[in-house]
């Protein structure tokens, strides 16, 4: 099996807990240096105010002293404050370093737990053509950034997925970018390829999309979903009473917005959630990783609880 996930030199953890300690020890110090010299730059600032309130004259008459001042305290301010961020950020790297690989190992065991993982890559993402040539997401993006890619099957099913963010920007100097999805991206492969794509689009986000160009006997799956596809037959031979059911199944499951195209022999699923993602920050103590280890397992259970949904459709996946 393929992995990125590089075996770490073994820690026992108080050995681990000890490290950590010190991280967080240094960096609290270096938190307090950058209070002091904002603390100084204040003073220094209050000072001249007070100068200015007690003698107007003598700091019109000495007024390049006093400005000189200033100055002296702000360049001190930038400084230091340059300087000890810069050793808080070595000791969140550091920290990162150390912590991380118990992270990914947290992932793949939970991963392998659940599906039979063919390749799992901590740096990568579901490639940016794959989403694009979907159209699922109506809004325009430039950019594509994904990480925790899964390779896999899960009963019987070729499976992919990984956490995604679309992006778009301009590029222009000092230009944010904008967000425009942020989530998991699924996508499970067909038994049976569909003569025409469908897409199912959740409505609330996807504002201003086309109306939908074919209905079901289902009310909510209509408000919910906008339906657009060339082949209106081909599609409700897919859109059976009984899985579109499926599908209010999955969203209910998701519990955010979640959006579905049927293309070819894939089916993409984009739902607003990240999953297998955990916050370095957040790690104290090897305790902390252990308690990961059973959300890791719950991420794994939601996708395959949307999976077991979709296979109920033999039409896609023919017989489980």
């Amino acid at each position: 099996m393929n992995t990125d996930v590089q075996q770490p030199q073994y820690l026992s953890n108080d050995e681990m807990n000890a490290k950590l300690s010190a991280l967080s020890t240094k960096r609290k110090i270096y938190a307090k240096f950058i209070l002091f010299f904002l603390f100084l730059c204040l003073a220094a600032f209050i000072t001249g105010i007070v100068f200015a309130v007690i003698d107007v004259e003598l700091v019109i008459a000495e007024h390049e002293i006093l400005w000189y001042y200033w100055l002296v305290a702000g360049v001190l301010l930038v400084q230091g404050c340059t300087f000890f961020g810069y050793l808080a950020k070595q000791v969140e790297q550091k920290k990162a370093a150390l912590v991380e690989p118990g992270l990914l190992r947290v992932i793949r065991t939970a991963l392998d737990g659940n599906f039979e993982v063919e390749s799992y890559e901590s740096a990568r993402g579901i490639e940016a053509s794959e989403i694009r040539k979907t159209e699922l997401i109506n809004h325009d993006w430039n950019r594509c950034q994904g990480y925790n890619f899964v390779k896999a099957k899960y009963r019987g099913v070729n499976v992919s997925f990984s956490n995604v963010n679309l992006l778009y920007g301009t590029n222009r100097r000092n230009d944010t970018e904008t967000n425009i999805f942020a989530g998991q991206w699924l996508i499970c492969e067909l038994r049976n390829e569909l003569p025409a794509p469908i897409w199912l689009r959740e409505c609330p986000r996807e504002k201003g999309s086309k109306k939908s160009n074919i209905q079901t006997d289902n009310i909510e799956f209509n408000n919910k979903y906008q339906i657009t596809t060339p082949d209106q037959y081909a599609a409700l031979q897919v859109l059976t009473p009984r899985f579109v059911e499926s599908i209010l199944n999955v969203r209910k499951k998701t519990d955010v917005w979640t959006s579905l195209c049927f293309m070819g022999n894939q089916l993409h699923i984009a739902y607003a959630r990240f999953l297998f993602s955990k916050d370095v920050n957040e790690i104290r103590d090897t305790g902390d990783i252990g308690l990961y280890s059973g959300q890791a397992d719950m991420d794994a259970k939601y996708i395959t609880g949307i999976i077991d949904e979709l296979l109920l459709n033999d039409h896609l996946f023919g017989s489980n």
